[in-house]
């Protein structure tokens, strides 16, 4: 069974893996510029995002990160 959950500080290392996966999946490997650190500090410190993880037998297998917006 797939779990969603809100990411925690000892998932970014897997976040970090999907991220750089998906840059070479669309043939932009050096693309990615975010390391752990800033991925953390993004997340969890300054809260600029949000991410959440898909979980399955206790392996990361998807992400999705987000930010809020509003506008009237």
């Amino acid at each position: 069974m797939i779990l969603i959950r809100h990411a925690k500080p000892q998932d970014i290392c897997s976040v970090l893996e999907l991220i750089q996966e998906l840059a070479e999946f669309e043939r932009e490997p050096k693309a990615v510029v975010n390391t752990e650190s800033d991925l953390n500090q993004h997340i969890f410190k300054d809260k600029i995002c949000n991410t959440i993880v898909a979980e399955d037998k206790n392996e990361i297998i998807g992400f999705a990160l987000y930010y809020n917006s509003y506008s009237t």
